[in-house]
């Protein structure tokens, strides 16, 4: 059963879809605005959303590899963890892993959507159309991720003793 192929759901084909479409659109916002912004842009924030560290506009392109990087990795991890979850070759095995799977898809697409926030953000203060994150930003991240692992950890647990 290690082999078997256990095909995407059509929820997490539309969520890798909408992860890639927001990096397109990040993209194409950096194509379309990149001769007005300034060389010198935030590259670092606080806690408190302020900028606290600032540098080459090229970093937004660093950012934008580093992340569609990350959240490959993120995909493809699932792929390594399968065998974990299929060794007893039981249906318990199969949920487990579309439930890791679909975390993992989660947290790619939370990924995707934190970098373009924080890309379109810097932008926009670059250009003299903001001038932080905003208070709650970074807090909002932090929580947003940290429930997301959470409700698929209790999923999983809940899997397990069934």
């Amino acid at each position: 059963m290690e082999n078997q192929s256990i095909p995407l759901s059509l929820f997490e084909k539309i969520l890798i879809f909408l992860s890639i479409l927001i990096v397109v659109g990040v993209l194409f916002t950096i194509i379309g605005v990149w001769s007005n912004i300034p060389e010198r842009i935030p590259i670092h924030y606080g806690f408190s959303g302020e900028a606290d560290n600032y540098g080459n506009k090229s970093m937004l392109i660093i950012l934008l590899v580093v992340i569609t990087t990350a959240y490959a990795s993120v995909l493809l991890s699932s792929k390594l963890q399968k065998s974990h979850f299929l060794r007893n070759n039981d249906e318990k095995g199969i949920k487990l892993y579309k439930n890791d799977r679909l975390m993992r898809i989660f947290i790619g697409l939370e990924s995707v959507i934190i970098m373009a926030v924080i890309e379109i953000k810097t932008i926009l203060i670059s250009l003299g159309k903001a001038e932080n994150l905003g208070n709650y930003t970074v807090p909002l991240i932090i929580i947003l991720i940290f429930f997301t692992i959470l409700f698929f950890y209790l999923q999983s647990r809940k899997m397990r003793n069934t």
